[in-house]
This record gives structure tokens, C-alpha cells and sequence, in this order.
């Protein structure tokens, strides 16, 4: 309090002291409420304190060609008004290039990026990142691709599907027998009773463990040894997957149309029996016998 001497009289030195006491205080004050609890964001263009230390940058994200896909980030970090994202410094982001009907991912660009090339992919914000993803028309089916033809795009609920990623079937350009037994001369149950898409692959390989050598003499061995156009990793396709290849048999070729033209699968019935698709009626077949001599068509994933 300030002390009256008399009068109209002011202790002037208190007054003093107590304006300099007071001064201090603001200064605390305002340091406290700048550093302790302001400037949350760092502002502007750079990276800056988010109080307590806390370093702040920001995610910018541009698709190349524009409207050709979507990015899907993770966390989502908060968003500016200017459409970048603000995250904590050390906080690792996962980017999802999710590709238009008809296109496909085809790189990143940008520093602080664990790929350029996987999707999804990381970015560190160690600092300031602008990152593009680009994206490239898709090949179609019957357009060469990997070995043989694209005969089938995986869709979303098939094996093998993944989001943002290309994948499906090729097929070979003609056929690798005109006449081979789906058994290699012994009724066994081989296990191969998968139907779906994405099933051909692990179907042929429980055939080839359980029949074993001479594979050339049987219909999903001579897929399995198959070596051509630099790729080795063919398959008897599954009942639904050669129906795959039956209604893109036009942009596929190659195939014979001729009544009845069938076609092994690698789906197993019986002891002795197996299914085929005909690519004369697209009818599927099951429980033919094993001992039957019909076409092969090889396939393989990608």
C-alpha cells in the first residue's frame, strides 16, 4: 500500500519500488504466456515452437497428373487453412496413393520419405516436407504385361487385393498343351479343393507335393516348370480363375473355341476326379476324371 505522510504527501521511493516490483511481474507474465502457452504452431512457412519445446512442421501433399487419385495420410495431423497438415517433429506419417478407375500409383517424390516406390510409404517430419504422388494410366486387360497378358485386375474381397496397389492374373500367350491327364497316373487326394480367385497358385503347389515327378506328364507340373518371356512362376489356375480367363478369352487369344474345348483347373473333386471350364459354352465342369487328356492354359499372378 502507499503510505501517506501527511497530507497531500506521497512516499515517493515505495511508489517506486512498487512500479519496478509491478514491471517485473508483467515481464514474467508476458514470458510465461509466450513461451509456456503461445505461438502453438510455430506460423509462418518454417517449422517452429509449439510451446514447451515442441517443434512443429508442415505436410504438404500434390497428386501428379491433378485428379487422377487420392492420398490417404495417417495420422491425419491438423489441417491448415492453407490444405497442409501439421504434425509434431519425429512423427511418422504413412501415405496411401489410392489410384483412379484406370490408373495406377507410380511413384513419390519428396525428401524424408522411406520409399519413392512402395505404396504405402513413410515421410518423417524431421522438417518441412512437400511430397507428390504420381499416378500413370493402368494397363487393361489383354494389354502385355509381365510375361504374358493381363487376364484378370484383382477387385476389392479377391486374395491378393490390396488397396492402391495394381495385381491380378496374367495368362500365357498360347497354350502349353494341347492334351495332358490332370494325375500324374496315381488316384490320390492332392488337398486342391480351393475354387476362388487368388487360389491357383497354393492349389498347384499341393498337387505338385502330393504327385511329385515326372512333372511334365501332368497338367499343373508342366505349369510349374514353365519358363517363359523371363518369368518362372506359373500356375494351374483355379476353377474360377480359368472362368476368368473363358470371359476374356477376346483379349487374351489363343484360345481353342471349338466344341467342347475343355480346359483343367487346378480345383480338385475326388480321389479321381477334377474340375474344367469349357471355352466352347463357358459351362464349369466338375468330377472329370483325372485320366482325361484336356487343354492347359498357364497363368501367374502379379
Amino acid at each position: 500500500m502507499i503510505k501517506f505522510i501527511s497530507p497531500g504527501r506521497i512516499d515517493f521511493k515505495k511508489m517506486h519500488a512498487i512500479f519496478v516490483i509491478l514491471a517485473i511481474s508483467l515481464c514474467l507474465l508476458a514470458f510465461y504466456l509466450f513461451f509456456g502457452c503461445g505461438n502453438p504452431t510455430g506460423g509462418g512457412g518454417g517449422g517452429g515452437d509449439g510451446g514447451g519445446g515442441i517443434t512443429i512442421y508442415k505436410l504438404g501433399i500434390s497428386i501428379t497428373p491433378e485428379g487422377w487419385g487420392t492420398v490417404e495420410v495417417s495420422p491425419t495431423g491438423e489441417v491448415t487453412a492453407q490444405g497442409t497438415r501439421e504434425y509434431v517433429s519425429g512423427t511418422s506419417v504413412t501415405l496411401l496413393a489410392l489410384p483412379d478407375s484406370g490408373k495406377m500409383f507410380s511413384s513419390w517424390e519428396g525428401a524424408g520419405l522411406t520409399s519413392t516406390t512402395l505404396n504405402p510409404s513413410t515421410v518423417e517430419m524431421t522438417a518441412n516436407r512437400d511430397i507428390k504422388a504420381y499416378f500413370v494410366n493402368a494397363p487393361a486387360i489383354g494389354d502385355p504385361y509381365q510375361g504374358g497378358k493381363i487376364a484378370y485386375i484383382y477387385q476389392p474381397g479377391d486374395p491378393g487385393y490390396v488397396a492402391g496397389q495394381f495385381h491380378g492374373l496374367i495368362a500365357a500367350t498360347s497354350d502349353q498343351s494341347s492334351g495332358i491327364r490332370w494325375y500324374n497316373g496315381d488316384d490320390i487326394s492332392t488337398g486342391a479343393s480351393e475354387v476362388a480367385v487368388g487360389t491357383g497358385q497354393s492349389n498347384t503347389a499341393k498337387i505338385i507335393a502330393a504327385q511329385g515327378e515326372v512333372k511334365s506328364s501332368y497338367a499343373a507340373g508342366l505349369c510349374d516348370t514353365l519358363s517363359l518371356n523371363g518369368y518362372d512362376d506359373w500356375f494351374l489356375p483355379s476353377r474360377e480363375e480359368l472362368y476368368q480367363l473363358y470371359l476374356n478369352r477376346g483379349a487374351v487369344g489363343g484360345f481353342s473355341t471349338d466344341y467342347p474345348s475343355y480346359y483343367w483347373s487346378s480345383t480338385e473333386i475326388s480321389l479321381n476326379s477334377s474340375t474344367v471350364v469349357s471355352f466352347y459354352s463357358g459351362s464349369r465342369w466338375s468330377n472329370w476324371g483325372k485320366n482325361n487328356t484336356y487343354m492347359v492354359r498357364a497363368i501367374r499372378a502379379f
